[in-house]
């Protein structure tokens, strides 16, 4: 009881020495004497007009676009496992951007996935794109199902799947010639 009270009269102290220090004796200074007349100042030259923004810069994610891209979204995802399922990586690969194929094309990328536990342990090597499709998408994409979407703009978004009560993320999709691709 007693490290209470002086917990209690420790606080009131120092909040009395808050207050105190709030307050002050200075003098308010007295408001600025008006101007002497002169000549009038010249009025600023109006900025220039601004072009139109950037069709990214003025995104606006509304129920209507959420919901229109998600059924499109999951009908992409349908196709893709169709796709994936029949195991035609020539089809597969008109899904991908530029960026993704260059990634996964990648020996320094390959080798980093082939360290992966389930690849080593099985003694996969990763060598080309193709062998990531058929090692990598083909196992664990075959049988993905939209859950949720994440815009990061009009063009960008996250599609995700929730697995054993997480949210996985399936694909990064990039809106290029008003088709979504697969992107990084």
């Amino acid at each position: 009881m007693r490290k209470i009270n002086g917990f209690i009269f420790a606080s009131l102290l120092l909040l009395m020495m808050v207050i105190q220090g709030c307050a002050t004796t200075e003098p308010v200074p007295d408001p600025p004497s008006p101007l002497v007349e002169s000549e009038p100042e010249s009025l600023p030259e109006p900025l220039p007009e601004s072009p139109e923004p950037d069709e990214d810069e003025v995104f606006v994610l509304t129920d209507e676009i959420f919901k229109e891209t998600f059924v499109d979204i999951e009908g992409l995802i349908k196709d893709l496992n169709a796709i994936i399922r029949s195991e035609d990586f020539e089809t597969w690969k008109t899904y991908l951007t530029p960026e993704y194929i260059d990634t996964y094309s990648d020996q320094e990328k390959l080798f980093e996935l082939s360290q992966l536990p389930l690849l080593k342990q099985s003694g996969i090597r990763l060598r080309s794109l193709q062998d990531y499709f058929y090692y990598v998408v083909v196992p664990s994409r075959s049988q993905a199902r939209l859950d949720d979407l994440v815009f990061e703009d009009a063009k960008h978004l996250k599609a995700y799947m929730i697995i054993n009560g997480r949210r996985q993320i399936l694909y990064f999709l990039e809106k290029r010639d008003d088709a979504w691709k697969i992107g990084i």
